[in-house]
């Protein structure tokens, strides 16, 4: 059965609203991103130049967006394939939540844990061989945003989201708050920084 939708809205606004305050702390740690250039500029040069900063910025954001929701839902068909699961229906698009049902699936937990550990580890592990602060910036956006996701999941209590599953299927609530902990820790400070660096305008490759 297709998920509701409704519910799906209050998870994407919590998910959204989080990824928002990381934006607004980073932008109030750092006010004075963009303005260290050193030969003077017309307002009309600095305008353009802050208009393009921001077109690409929105690009990369909502890139990251749809490859968060791919790879995180493509995780879990693929940990479902491995574990002999009969894909029975799936919707990866990316303007809602995507979702995947196996009937019968033999190992749920593994298809479960599928999402959120190869959706945050395929995207850094593409950007530790690419090194590219674009990269960096999509990797560490999905590191933070399926833990958020998860963490979000776990207090809606929608039964169809992961964290509910994970917890009806036998996961220990302990492991769960690790890797929330770790991936909102870790992928918080990685994305602030590359959202700063976005604002400047970024360099070819990350140190």
């Amino acid at each position: 059965m297709e998920p509701p939708r409704k519910p799906q809205r209050i998870v994407l606004a919590i998910l959204l609203a989080a990824i928002g305050c990381v934006l607004m702390i980073g932008s109030s740690s750092y006010p004075d991103v963009g303005r260290n250039e050193t030969v003077p500029r017309s307002r009309q040069a600095r305008q353009i130049g802050l208009f393009t900063r921001a077109l690409k910025f929105v690009m990369l954001l909502l890139a990251s967006w749809c490859v968060m929701t791919f790879v995180h839902e493509s995780g879990h068909i693929l940990c479902g394939w491995a574990c002999g699961g009969t894909l029975k229906t799936a919707d990866l698009a990316p303007w809602h939540l995507p979702y995947s049902i196996f009937d019968p699936d033999p190992r749920p937990l593994v298809t479960l844990w599928g999402g959120p550990v190869l959706g945050a580890a395929i995207p850094l592990a593409v950007a530790i061989l690419v090194r590219r602060d674009w990269m960096w910036f999509v990797a560490n956006f999905c590191i933070l945003a399926n833990g958020v996701y998860l963490a979000a999941a776990w207090v809606s209590g929608a039964s169809y989201l992961d964290t509910p599953q994970l917890l009806e299927h036998g996961a220990q609530p302990a492991a769960i708050a690790v890797y929330c902990l770790v991936t909102i820790g870790f992928g918080y400070v990685g994305f602030r920084r590359q959202w700063i660096r976005a604002l400047a305008g970024f360099s070819t490759a990350h140190p």
